[in-house]
């Protein structure tokens, strides 16, 4: 009965080594998928951030564009009313 009782100790003793090795993979998971999504908000703002440059600078660029046109027509009206 003695032997029967140390193989199990043996055995609890892999199992709680085995599960210590799982508990400590699945915090370094955890902490590296914090770290990643970390990451990802990161550049999420800065994506944001570029596209609205991009539209501001397209708003300038029509805002440019309209102006130069209507300085043309513009033009164009007083060279032939002249």
């Amino acid at each position: 009965m003695r032997e029967h009782g140390q193989i199990l100790d043996g055995q609890e003793q892999r199992y709680n080594a085995s599960l210590n090795q799982w508990v400590m993979e699945k915090e370094e998971l955890e902490f590296t998928k914090r770290a990643y999504q970390k990451q990802i908000r990161e550049v999420q703002e800065q994506l944001f951030d570029k596209q609205s440059m991009a539209v501001e600078i397209r708003k300038q660029f029509l805002t440019y564009k309209w102006g130069v046109s209507t300085n043309s027509i513009i033009i164009i009206i007083i060279i032939i009313i002249d």
